[in-house]
């Protein structure tokens, strides 16, 4: 018998069963039952106390019923009655030509060391390449459970696409047009052609805005300016400047920050160490040996599992992992897991948006409602005035229902990419703090690792963690 009972009823022979989702009625025999034609009727008395009213349904159970009594093989349990099985919704999907966006870096075969400067992803096309296929959802179908109740279903998601730059469509398949490299950003699918800076960005080279990816093979030095609609990779350091990247930022040496300064990355940042910096990610940040009185705010999940994070703020959707919280010298540092920094803003903005709009809304149905009914007396010159304010009405609706859309889909994506959880293999220095689901702990003695900082019980809990 499968599923767990919802219900049942039982006379001296037989026992009625319903399964938990309504789709079987099991009935049951008692082993010493005597064959009578009342067992039929028996039968039809509790599937009507079952709710089950329909009187083909109830004639298709007694047909059964009397199929099974005629067997002579005896079973702990038999399907009475089936209902119509749903069939669930299937989301719309993206099928790459080969794992472009392959997460993580190289591993070395001999070490077995993890090579933060080689990743594993492999980004490189060529024209004409054949980069994936989309799919767009099918729809499920509604069921209808043993008493003939429907079943509803939802609607498959369509995935989050878009043609970008050097892309070309063939039905729902993707090409490159051009030689680059691959990019998916917030739906938009891009081929980025590459542009090369031999030295370093500095007054000498001015700043650099490139529409692609970009590699500089030195330095951003101070008060530079690097933005790039694609990937941005930099051998060397990056030193009190400004870097705004559409695709990933790797940055072979360290992020040297200073107060005004931004790095700004839409995809993941890869770096060897930052120190004084302000940073924004929509992907992980991955680093190698320290973060150092930072403001670090990512969707991703912020991973230095060799290193250590010293002062600043770390605000952490995907969570946090990290070899050492704090130092020896009690500096204070914060640790936040699970919160949307986008999320947040986002909402204020929004707020703030909608009521701006609400109140435009309310003046113009103020000022409509002045000359309800007298449009008639009125000029050709008001009449034009009148329409044209209905018309700014109409169009402030439709931009409050796209801003709660906004939000919805926001909000759906933060849920599911949110990870509660801070994990600390080495040690936690006092002065640390750690945040999850608004709860704050503040940890005032060395604790060894490895450890996890969870929610238990309506609190945070460090918990050992295993390796």
């Amino acid at each position: 018998m499968t599923g767990q009972m919802a219900d049942s009823d039982a006379v001296d022979s037989l026992t009625l069963q319903l399964s938990n989702d309504k789709l079987f009625l099991y009935v049951s025999l008692a082993h010493d039952i005597e064959i009578s034609t009342s067992l039929s009727s028996d039968l039809e008395t509790k599937l009507k106390k079952f709710g089950l009213t329909n009187p083909a349904k109830i004639n298709e159970a007694v047909l059964c019923f009397q199929t099974i009594l005629n067997n002579d093989t005896r079973k702990d349990s038999y399907v009475l009655l089936e209902g119509n099985h749903p069939r669930p919704p299937k989301d719309g999907r993206v099928d790459w030509a080969r794992n472009f966006f392959k997460k993580g870096f190289k591993i070395d075969l001999e070490t077995g060391q993890i090579d933060y400067r080689q990743r594993a992803a492999d980004k490189a096309v060529f024209e004409d390449d054949f980069l994936c296929e989309v799919f767009p959802p099918i729809d499920g179908e509604d069921g209808t459970d043993v008493f003939g109740n429907p079943i509803q279903v939802g609607k498959g998601k369509p995935v989050h696409f878009k043609a970008g730059t050097n892309i070309r469509e063939e039905g729902n398949r993707y090409i490159a047009e051009k030689s680059g490299r691959i990019r998916f950003s917030k739906g938009v699918l891009a081929v980025d052609t590459l542009y090369t800076v031999s030295g370093s960005v500095n007054l000498a080279v001015g700043n650099i805005n490139h529409p692609g990816a970009l590699v500089i093979e030195k330095n951003v030095e101070s008060q530079a300016i690097v933005e790039a609609h694609g990937d941005i990779e930099i051998a060397g350091y990056v030193e009190d400047a400004n870097v705004i990247a559409d695709g990933d930022l790797h940055v072979g040496g360290g992020i040297f920050g200073k107060s005004g300064n931004v790095i700004q990355v839409s995809g993941e940042l890869h770096a060897r160490f930052i120190g004084n910096a302000v940073v924004k990610s929509e992907g992980d940040i991955v680093v190698e040996k320290y973060i150092d009185n930072c403001q670090i705010f990512t969707r991703g999940k912020v991973v230095i599992p060799s290193g250590r994070i010293v002062g600043g703020e770390i605000v952490a959707l995907g969570g946090i992992t990290v070899g050492e919280a704090g130092s020896d010298a009690c500096i204070a540092t914060k640790l936040i897991a699970g919160e949307d920094y986008i999320l947040r803003d986002k909402l204020q903005a929004n707020q703030d948006e909608e009521n701006t709009l609400n109140m435009e809304v309310k003046t113009i149905q103020d000022g409509l409602e002045k000359v309800k009914g007298k449009i008639e007396l009125l000029g050709t010159k008001a009449k034009k005035a009148i329409l044209a304010l209905e018309n700014q009405s109409k169009k402030i609706q439709e931009r409050l229902i796209e801003l709660r859309k906004d939000i919805d889909n926001l909000m759906d994506e933060s849920k599911e990419n949110a990870l509660h959880e801070i994990s600390v293999l080495k040690r936690i220095f006092p002065a640390s703090s750690f945040s999850v689901r608004g709860c704050v702990k503040q940890v005032k003695e060395e604790v060894p690792g490895p450890v996890k900082l969870v929610i238990k019980d309506g609190d945070i809990e460090i918990v050992v963690r295993r390796r």
